[in-house]
């Protein structure tokens, strides 16, 4: 009898383990483009982002921030100073999930801003942090994801490439 009871405890355990590591593996995945493509044109600043879901499970309620980061040296150690520049769209319902298959590429976003940003980041501590929280469509897990960019050396002329691809060219 103890020896049943014994096995249905160690049974339940085991079950309750397979079923959270499914369910953390279930999480958003995103990956970043290192760069950031300078896409202005003589009369109009516009600079991209790109974001890739890398999980087979659709993305819902994406939302996106970017922030100019200055430092600024006060006694006793350094204040950050935030900036919250604008995108051209904030948030997005749904980013389709990753799959070799899509010719469409629904698994990739691009995000952009208007604002120019090689004549906003003036100092050499100046950087951009954007972030990207979002939704895993069947866990309901969300995840945080961060990336910092350094003006002086993360922007490059050119478009994102399609699809998977991360450069600018």
């Amino acid at each position: 009898m103890l020896e049943n009871l014994l096995v249905g405890i160690v049974g339940s355990l085991v079950a309750s383990l397979v079923f959270l590591i499914a369910l953390f593996s279930l999480r958003p995945k995103i990956v970043f483009s290192p760069y950031i493509a300078n896409q202005s044109k003589a009369d109009e600043a516009m600079y991209g982002f790109k974001l890739i879901n890398k999980s087979r499970f659709p993305l819902t309620h994406v939302e996106f921030q970017l922030t100019l980061i200055t430092p600024k040296a006060v006694p006793n150690g350094v204040v950050l100073r935030n900036r919250l520049i604008p995108l051209t769209k904030g948030n997005v319902f749904e980013v389709g999930g990753y799959s070799r298959k899509d010719k469409d590429a629904h698994y990739a976003i691009r995000v952009g801003t208007p604002e120019d940003l090689c004549s906003v980041c003036e100092s050499e501590g100046q950087y951009l942090y954007f972030t990207v929280v979002a939704q895993h469509s069947l866990s309901g897990f969300s995840g945080v994801f961060t990336k910092y960019y350094y003006p002086k050396s993360d922007i490059k002329r050119g478009h994102h490439e399609f699809g998977s691809g991360l450069d600018v060219r």
